[in-house]
């Protein structure tokens, strides 16, 4: 299989800012590094409109979005057929060995379709709260369920990233064996617990804050679901050497551009009323998490739905405590309170409270639990199964379903 061909569909890739895009790409090229498959890319967007074929680090992508944006329900499910049909007609252009499906868009959907219909190998990975295998066009979900549920048992591959995902699968599609639940990789050499003297030279790099302070993190859009707003009353909460860094991306174009803009005004406004413009690190571009997760004393991470979060994997490899919205079945697959973590109300006291205790775990405590995450979520033992279940998944007869357990 050194030849294998692969199209890769992605509801968002690079350069638009998405965790899920920027991640299946790190994948992909290792991948390609290690056993000498060709892959290409189709993808949706929300920031960008308009199609476009680019290149991006080498990589052919061919982008298809609708220049329309208008929010009328109408306008919404004509948009989807117009990108689905322009999907379908480019997947027929690129022949491919392999389909792999990252998210939900109107592209993932004709590209499931596609695979489907020509009875492809398939991989489905499912990455956000609430996502399904199966994506029906608008008004067609009554044929999808009677004609393609079905053959998502058909040599086809369902990746979930958390225990809630595959428990959906297996409840409403009836699916078992041909789902692999694992989580998301974490590069190990660039998350990996950093000794206090590096920590101490990205504090100083990145941030006005001292090697003394006590420093939060939280690295992630700039939307109103990332919920950054609430830990500002948190750092109202604890004393005056506490620091915290807001990082990452703000889109303000696409879409949602006018609501991430007014997020970002009611942040500043909150850091201004509570006073807490010397304690704030508010940093509104591309980051580089790796760097500013590594200079934190604690992550916390206050979001409102998560299908995983990789950031919260990549904090417990640095050896970081994680403070995380106790309601969220994702952290709570990974979060052992008072091990790694808390897992608090949304009450700023509450959390207040469990920073204040993450402090104060041992340097062998964090070490321990930085090993727990690589032994499971490393990119080498995310990958070597990953490549394992795909050389199995090429194997099969066109109607056979794929044992995960029994793949080796």
């Amino acid at each position: 299989m050194s030849s294998m061909h692969v199209l890769l569909v992605s509801s968002k890739y690079p350069p638009e800012y998405a965790g899920s895009g920027y991640r299946i790409d790190r994948t992909w090229r290792r991948l390609a590094a290690s056993t000498g498959w060709s892959w290409q890319v189709v993808c949706n967007s929300l920031e960008y409109s308009g199609n476009q074929a680019y290149q991006w680090q080498g990589i052919a992508v061919q982008r298809i979005s609708c220049r329309w944006r208008y929010d009328a329900r109408l306008f919404q499910a004509l948009r989807t057929w117009f990108e689905a049909v322009a999907t379908l007609w480019w997947l027929w252009r690129y022949p491919a060995e392999l389909v792999y499906v990252v998210g939900t868009s109107s592209s993932t959907a004709a590209a499931i379709l596609w695979a489907q219909l020509r009875r492809l190998p398939l991989v489905i990975e499912l990455v956000n709260t609430g996502a399904e295998p199966l994506q029906p066009l608008p008004g067609l979900a009554w044929l999808w369920q009677r004609y393609l549920q079905p053959k998502l048992q058909q040599r086809t591959l369902i990746i979930a990233i958390s225990d809630k995902l595959r428990q959906a699968c297996q409840q409403r599609f009836g699916l078992t064996s041909n789902i692999w639940c694992r989580p998301n990789p974490v590069d190990e050499q660039s998350f990996c617990p950093a000794d206090a003297t590096t920590r101490w030279q990205l504090r100083r790099q990145l941030t006005p804050f001292q090697e003394t302070d006590v420093v939060l993190v939280w690295v992630a859009n700039f939307i109103p679901g990332k919920n950054q707003i609430f830990l500002l009353e948190v750092l109202y909460q604890l004393p005056a050497h506490y620091k915290l860094v807001l990082a990452g991306p703000w889109l303000q174009s696409g879409p949602h551009g006018a609501r991430n803009r007014d997020y970002v005004v009611q942040i500043k406004q909150r850091i201004h009323e509570l006073q807490l413009t010397e304690r704030v690190l508010l940093h509104t571009e591309f980051a580089v998490a790796a760097d500013y997760v590594r200079l934190a004393d604690v992550v916390t991470i206050p979001s409102l739905a998560e299908g995983l979060s990789t950031p919260m994997l990549e904090a417990l490899a640095c050896g970081l405590p994680v403070v995380a919205n106790g309601n969220e079945p994702a952290f709570q697959q990974w979060i052992q309170p008072g091990y790694n973590g808390f897992l608090p109300e949304l009450e700023a006291s509450q959390w207040a409270d469990a920073i204040r205790q993450a402090t104060t775990w041992s340097l062998a405590q964090r070490q321990q639990f930085a090993a727990d995450i690589i032994a499971c979520a490393s990119t080498h033992v995310i990958d070597r199964r990953l490549v394992s279940l795909l050389q199995c998944l090429m194997s099969l007869p066109a109607n056979a379903t794929l044992d995960v357990a029994t793949c080796h």
